[in-house]
């Protein structure tokens, strides 16, 4: 096994360079992989890491079966299909944040946007509560009202509890909120798709 580490001094963050980067950003990459690119920064980490442990293509790991990898993708696709949707936004809510990559993108492009995200996952919520407001729940549990737009990149592989949570989302939201979904086709006058280039 080849084992890559990120390197410290490649951060966005300064408090990150106090995180013990030797334990945090390993990455076990099976032997004939080849070269590999150090992962860029904490959540570039996070892509390489479920890929590299296939996370989810296990059929005899039933524990993730329903949950996707973390899903990275660029950052410029995500931007330009958020541009259009932000006159008069004023909180940005993303539905499964992960380690809360697009929070840190919006609340860098747009800082006067309140962000929050919900995340199931307590490690990546904790994380992710470092650029925003982040609960740590299951997203059909929630009220959407408060949010002007709300984000999902397909944050639930079951179809069917995909389209349960997207009804449970408009019905709660308000009237004015705009939802931006990527990678899943719900059909709502309100509902935007974002592609990724």
């Amino acid at each position: 096994m080849t084992t890559l580490k990120l390197d410290p001094n490649n951060q966005l963050h300064d408090f990150m360079k106090k995180l013990p980067h030797e334990a945090l950003y390993q990455i076990n990459i099976p032997d004939g992989w080849g070269s590999y690119e150090a992962p860029k920064d904490f959540h570039d980490f996070l892509a390489r890491k479920d890929q590299a442990s296939g996370r989810g293509k296990d059929p005899n790991d039933k524990s993730r079966m329903d949950e996707f990898p973390y899903i990275s993708y660029g950052q410029v696709a995500f931007l330009n299909s958020l541009k259009p949707l932000m006159k008069g936004v004023k909180s940005f809510m993303d539905v499964g944040c992960g380690g809360g990559d697009k929070l840190e993108l919006v609340k860098k492009h747009y800082p006067k946007v309140k962000v929050y995200g919900v995340e199931h996952d307590p490690c990546l919520a904790a994380w992710a509560g470092t650029y925003g407001n982040v609960i740590c729940a299951d997203a059909m549990t929630l009220d959407y009202k408060p949010y002007d737009l709300i984000y999902l990149y397909y944050p639930i592989k079951d179809i069917n509890l995909m389209n349960k949570l997207m009804h449970k989302i408009v019905q709660t939201k308000k009237e004015s909120t705009k939802v931006l979904l990527f990678g899943f086709k719900y059909q709502h006058k309100d509902v935007s798709h974002g592609y990724v280039n």
